[in-house]
This record gives structure tokens, C-alpha cells and sequence, in this order.
């Protein structure tokens, strides 16, 4: 059963002390007040950045230098995307080469 009104509620919960209530009023009002202090300050900092950044010059950017073959593309399948790990590794290619991802993917087209 849901509680519903304001005596269900107290014999619910086994009542409330009005002095309990009083308090956490009393700490919510500190709570508030400290918030605004803080908040006072931080649109404080927010007045002060606004001369400050427009001032200051922006870093000077270079083109990117794109890899022919990157680590990573999209446009392979699982197994030819791991022999381009290998071999950026250093390591020798598998003895499938290729095979076996045109295989998979041929295996997995009806899906």
C-alpha cells in the first residue's frame, strides 16, 4: 500500500519531528547561500576572461600528413585489417594471405 496522505505518510515513516525538519531547512539555507557565493565568483572569473582571451593569439596549425596505408581502414574486412597490424608490427603476414577473408567474407554474405 502506497501511503497517500499526510498521516499515512507518518506512520509510514514513524513520523517526523518537526525540529528535523527545521534543521534540514536550516542546513539547505547554508547550502543555498554557499552556492550563491560561488556562483557570484564564477560570473566574477567570467567578466575577468573576457578581455583576457580575445587577447591572446591563437596557435599557429600545420596540415595533416596522412599515411598511405594507414593502421586502421574501414573498407577492410576483419582478417586483411589484422595482416596490416602484422606487418606494421614487423611480424611476417599469416600463410592464408588474403585467402581466408575472401572466403569469411563470402561465408558471411548471406547473413
Amino acid at each position: 500500500m502506497i501511503p497517500s496522505t499526510a498521516e499515512e505518510l507518518r506512520e509510514h515513516f514513524g513520523g517526523c519531528p518537526l525540529a528535523d525538519i527545521k534543521l534540514l531547512r536550516a542546513q539547505c539555507a547554508a547550502v543555498l547561500e554557499q552556492f550563491g557565493e560561488v556562483w557570484d565568483r564564477a560570473a566574477d572569473l567570467e567578466t575577468l576572461k573576457d578581455g583576457v582571451v580575445e587577447d591572446h593569439p591563437l596557435p599557429v596549425s600545420r596540415p595533416a600528413r596522412e599515411w598511405a596505408d594507414p593502421l586502421f581502414d574501414s573498407r577492410r574486412d576483419y582478417l586483411t585489417q589484422l595482416e596490416a597490424y602484422k606487418v606494421f608490427q614487423g611480424k611476417a603476414p599469416t600463410a592464408h594471405g588474403g585467402l581466408v577473408g575472401a572466403l569469411s567474407a563470402q561465408a558471411l554474405a548471406p547473413f
